[in-house]
């Protein structure tokens, strides 16, 4: 999350979450450098989604509300 071994700019992440919350085109989608960036594929297959779901719930004991 920072500190001397950090791999990348934290002022750069820092000014990314500024942006946003300041009303900077509330996409909802992965910003970078306060430009937004493609998300992996993966990211929006259901299947993938369920199934990382139904791990997280064993892992953690809590049930996700079904939609």
């Amino acid at each position: 999350m920072g500190g001397a071994g950090a791999s990348d700019d934290i002022g750069a992440a820092v000014d990314t979450y500024v942006m946003l919350a300041e009303g900077g085109n509330p996409s909802g989608k992965h910003w970078y450098h306060c430009k937004e960036r493609s998300s992996r594929k993966e990211a929006a297959d259901e299947k993938i989604q369920e199934k990382l779901l139904q791990e997280l719930e064993k892992i953690s004991g809590v049930s996700v509300p079904k939609a």
